[in-house]
């Protein structure tokens, strides 16, 4: 589980729809995110989502986000315990490699959350699509993203191709 604190100014025009619109494109830029694993004729396989930038947020490209409200929660025990504060939302069943999708994703809302009341942004991903190196560049990603989407770009408008994808 990965923890990154939305940027101060997130909620200008953006709000939690415009936070799962920058998820969208996210996730749309990056095939591992939306990949599944299988097996074709006992040999292993993977399949990637296509995604299309006209359609992408028809049919989303990130998992839908959970917006948990921590507001009853004081700060440490808030911080301490946030995998049972978005367990429940998020479920804790084993992700299916097969089906996926292989990340759940949560907005922990609460004014105690992250120094200045920033809510955090909570990430369940498999280690099969997402690592320790993985935490800058998504971070990076999605405050690009979220500056689009506060920018008010169009749904087609996508983030640039990364130079190698997965697969």
């Amino acid at each position: 589980t990965e923890l990154i604190p939305l940027p101060r100014n997130w909620q200008r025009g953006v709000g939690f729809v415009g936070v799962q619109r920058a998820l969208d494109l996210v996730f749309a830029r990056h095939d591992v995110l939306r990949t599944v694993y299988g097996y074709d004729a006992k040999n292993p396989s993977f399949t990637v989502a296509r995604v299309s930038p006209l359609h992408l947020h028809g049919r989303y490209a990130a998992p839908p986000l959970v917006v948990v409200d921590g507001s009853a929660m004081s700060r440490d025990v808030l911080l301490s315990n946030v995998g049972a504060a978005v367990g429940e939302a998020l479920g804790s069943s084993p992700f299916d490699l097969e089906l996926g999708p292989l990340a759940r994703l949560a907005v922990l809302a609460s004014s105690t959350a992250a120094p200045g009341g920033v809510p955090v942004l909570v990430l369940s991903l498999h280690h099969n699509v997402f690592d320790a190196q993985s935490t800058a560049l998504f971070e990076a990603d999605l405050r690009r993203a979220l500056a689009l989407v506060s920018r008010g770009a169009s749904r087609a408008m996508m983030l640039p191709d990364l130079p190698v994808q997965y697969g």
